[in-house]
Parts: C-alpha cells; structure tokens; sequence
C-alpha cells in the first residue's frame, strides 16, 4: 500500500518509544511521517483513507490506545491482516531484539543470581560463608567436561558467585 514520496528510515522509527496514530498509518503505508501531510494524502490515497479510518475506529473502542509501542502497531495490524511493509517489521524487531538484549532488566539479572547461587548451594554444596571454596573449580571442570563449544574458566566462576553472594547476600 505504499504510496510514493520519501522512503522512512524505518531504524530510526523503530527506535521510538512509541508512535502517534498518523505516525503508524504513514510508516504502515511506506511513507515518512515527518513529510507526510495527513491531511493531503487522506483525500488523494483512498488506501491511506481506510487505513486511518480503521485505527481511528480501533481507538474508539479501545483496541488501540495513542500513543502506541512500534511492536504493538504491528502486531495490531497483522491481526488485521494489514500487510507491514517487511523494512519496517524487520527494523522493529532488530531494534526489539538489541534494546532487549543490552538493557537486561535489574530484577531479571537477580533472579539469574539467585538460580546460579541456588544451584551451586544444592549442586556443589557452595557455603556462602566460607572464605574460600573449591565450588569454582568444581562448575567450571564440570562445564568444561561437557564439551559444549565453550569453556569457563574458575576465575570467572568464582567472580559470578562473588557478584551473587554480594547482590544477594
């Protein structure tokens, strides 16, 4: 359903928090919002015209809210069965995938502590108030002897359970 003009740079607008409803009509149509008159493209594109009709009405009752997260906008319209242009679901993802990966929640890197020092507890006997252990040594030869493509060194094993003993102890 594009319609021509300028081409959106669909990474940039994939890093926006979120996106207005003429915002997500304009990137959903394959144009760039920051040159696209509504106004204008509504009355000349009857495509663009039931586009913006159908998520206006979506917003009335309460299927879509605005603003909106890029991945919702998405996710809505494929539920709609609106084609997405694949620039744009490839650069939502890709920047989905990134801000996941390099902003790893606080509470979720606790709960991995917590796993690993559970683990250790039950596994290896680890006490948690002793100087120093042989747990270390014992994970990574364990780790290693499985030969999984990797290696874990003692060192970094005992790093680990020093940032978990401290977080969580």
């Amino acid at each position: 359903m594009a319609v021509e003009g300028k081409s959106p740079d669909y990474a940039t607008w994939a890093k926006y928090p979120c996106w207005k409803l003429e915002e997500a009509v304009a990137l959903l149509s394959g144009m760039d919002p920051h040159v696209t008159n509504m106004e204008y493209v509504e009355i000349y594109s009857p495509e663009v015209r039931d586009l913006l009709e159908i998520v206006r009405r979506a917003v009335a009752i309460g299927e879509l809210k605005e603003p909106n997260t890029p991945g919702t906008h998405l996710a809505w319209a494929r539920s709609r069965n609106i084609k997405v242009p694949a620039e744009l679901e490839t650069a939502v993802r890709s920047f989905q995938r990134q801000s996941s990966k390099s902003e790893e929640s606080p509470r979720r890197k606790k709960t991995e502590l917590r796993i690993i020092l559970g683990m250790s507890i039950d596994t290896y006997r680890y006490d948690l108030q002793a100087p120093r252990t042989s747990t270390a040594r014992l994970i990574s030869e364990r780790i290693n002897a499985l030969r999984l493509g990797f290696t874990v060194s003692e060192d970094t094993v005992r790093d680990i359970l020093n940032e978990a003993k401290e977080e969580l102890g």
